[in-house]
């Protein structure tokens, strides 16, 4: 059987678990990647792999980097953050028996004896980058598995990119998940966003998966890499990171952190804070059309899976705040729309400089409009609550929206509650559940 232009076989090894079916492309056109010299007109690129406790997977991740039909270099870098099962064992055993070829290098780096305690994906991830020199890394977590033709789809589809545009882009892809219901609301909600939405409901949820992300090496060091708990950063290697029109050759310090923010903390949500850290620098957003990568869902076995949603609103919300409530037209004050249990945990949320500019919420309930106001004495805060045609008319007419409800559970009544309004979503509107 084939699939994207490989042998299936190939990426079903020690693969314990049923893969819902997926179409079936043309027959494969190229030879196997260990039989090739790298073809020079393709930028070299390193697939990034963190490993902690993955024994049961790592081997299918890697079987999956190893065998792509990509006719350039692929370094499969991968770090062992202390596993403490049989993570580093299996990846040497891999290595012996799929040895580097002119196509493929394998590279393998492991915590130094006198790191006791993990340091957490961004860290590992950040120890991968360091140990390769692609010009192009490929995400990949040690429990997911790659589509044979993933690495060339999204490198062909970045190299299109204009050079402004390519320095400041990350490429994501359609996924699946394993088993095929999980998290279903939000696998349906990414595969489904069009390109305008992977901008638009930025701060709804990262509208690229993680581990699907595709970027230049030279934009990852210009961000600084991933946030550390232990207070590092990423060893530089590129000469010059610096965007089109930045002159500055350092990383901009601009890393997601929430004040006083503990240690304990700093080890989760690195995917987030490198997502905004890059949309707050001009970055932008492009997603591969195909379904490229089989996505596991093991509950409460991975980091993202423990980080709080707390700490993920918070860190939203620092970014929002930074990136839109503090600056026209929201500055001047602002609708909450929604006085449900996401309104009120929003409004709850803000820093008194910023609750002092809700002038407004509206919803559709007439229990809550009844009621007038949402009072709360511990913020000193009374909110009229009003009918979202309220919007529509002054003195609220001009008054820009933050909604908070969550799109795409009503049958299409909120979407076109909220278009009634006549509000620019990304200007005047923005969409935070």
């Amino acid at each position: 059987m084939e699939r994207n232009g490989v042998n299936s076989r190939l990426i079903k090894l020690n693969l314990h678990t049923h893969q819902p079916q997926i179409p079936e492309p043309d027959a494969p056109t190229l030879p196997l990647p260990h039989s090739l010299l790298p073809n020079p007109n393709f930028p070299n690129v390193d697939v990034i792999i963190p490993c902690y406790n993955a024994s049961s997977t790592i081997e299918a991740a890697l079987s999956s980097a190893y065998y792509q039909n990509y006719e350039g270099l692929i370094s499969i870098v991968t770090y062992d953050d202390n596993s403490v099962d049989e993570t580093e064992k299996r990846v040497l055993e891999f290595r012996s028996s799929h040895p580097s070829t002119p196509s493929r290098k394998l590279i393998h780096k492991s915590a130094p004896p006198d790191k006791r305690d993990p340091g957490g994906a961004g860290y590992a991830r950040n120890r991968c980058v360091e140990a390769g020199s692609g010009e192009v890394l490929v995400l990949l977590d040690s429990d997911d598995v790659m589509m044979p033709a993933r690495v060339k789809e999204q490198v062909e589809l970045l190299m299109s990119l204009k050079d402004d545009e390519r320095s400041r882009a990350i490429v994501g892809s359609k996924f699946y998940r394993d088993p095929a219901n999980s998290t279903h609301h939000y696998t349906n909600w990414a595969n489904g966003l069009s390109p305008d939405r992977l901008y638009l409901e930025q701060y709804r949820e990262l509208t690229l998966l993680h581990p699907t992300w595709c970027m230049m090496r030279s934009r990852f060091e210009y961000l600084g890499g991933y946030v550390q708990a232990d207070g590092g950063s990423l060893v530089l290697k590129t000469t010059d990171i610096s965007p089109p029109k930045v002159t500055t050759t350092k990383p901009p310090p601009f890393p997601l952190i929430l004040p006083s923010e503990p240690a304990s903390s700093l080890i989760l949500a690195e995917d987030l804070r490198l997502f905004y850290s890059h949309m707050k620098c001009s970055g932008l957003l492009y997603q591969a059309p195909s379904v490229l990568l089989m996505y596991r869902h093991a509950l409460n076995s991975s980091q993202s899976s423990r980080t709080p949603r707390d700490l993920l609103v918070k860190l939203r919300l620092q970014a929002f705040s930074d990136r839109v409530l503090s600056k026209p037209p929201f500055s001047s004050g602002f609708c909450v729309w929604g006085a449900g249990r996401d309104g009120k945990a929003f409004v709850k949320s803000l820093s008194p400089p910023l609750l002092s500019l809700v002038r407004l919420m509206v919803d559709v309930d007439e229990k809550k409009i009844k009621g007038g106001y949402y009072f709360n004495r511990a913020l000193d805060c009374k909110i009229p609550i009003k009918h979202f045609t309220a919007l529509n008319s002054p003195p609220h007419s001009d008054l820009p929206v933050v909604c908070c409800v969550a799109m795409y559970r009503t049958g299409g009544k909120l979407e076109e509650n909220v278009a009634s309004v006549s509000r620019e979503e990304g200007v005047s509107l923005w969409h935070f559940f």
